[in-house]
């Protein structure tokens, strides 16, 4: 196996990180997401200094930054590019609910393990385990 498929999926741990902390404190990612926009409404040099100083929502942005480019990187470099189009366009969705929220980090973090399981265990083609559970 390739050095660089060992550290695209050691690079993993950042997204399963973060798919944990919307799963355990699914309402302080709420509250995050709420502060972030109450951010967007400033102007613009007030927005940056408040970004800035607020250190929390700094590094929440720059980890799901690192995360969405990290599943971009992953549609074109791997077998499992259909769990990384699946979270990437999820990733799109809004989710102000709590329900909707918790489900979404089970359901993510759940298809990066197997994601991981696959790329080195499995080595199971998403299409056909797809194509599998449909029929």
């Amino acid at each position: 196996m390739g050095f660089l498929k060992w550290l695209f999926y050691a690079c993993m741990i950042i997204p399963i990180i973060c798919e944990l902390e919307a799963i355990l404190s699914t309402n302080k990612m709420i509250a995050l997401g709420k502060r972030i926009k109450n951010m967007s409404e400033l102007p613009h040099d007030k927005k940056v200094e408040a970004f800035v100083e607020d250190k929390e929502v700094f590094s929440a942005t720059y980890m799901h930054l690192f995360y969405l480019t990290w599943l971009f990187f992953g549609l074109f470099s791997s077998l499992n590019w259909p769990i990384f189009l699946f979270l990437l366009l999820t990733s799109f969705i809004p989710k102000r609910i709590f329900l909707l929220k918790f489900a979404d980090g089970v359901i993510s973090f759940c298809l990066l393990v197997f994601a991981l399981i696959n790329a080195f265990h499995f080595h199971y083609l998403v299409l056909n385990v797809f194509a599998f559970l449909v029929k």
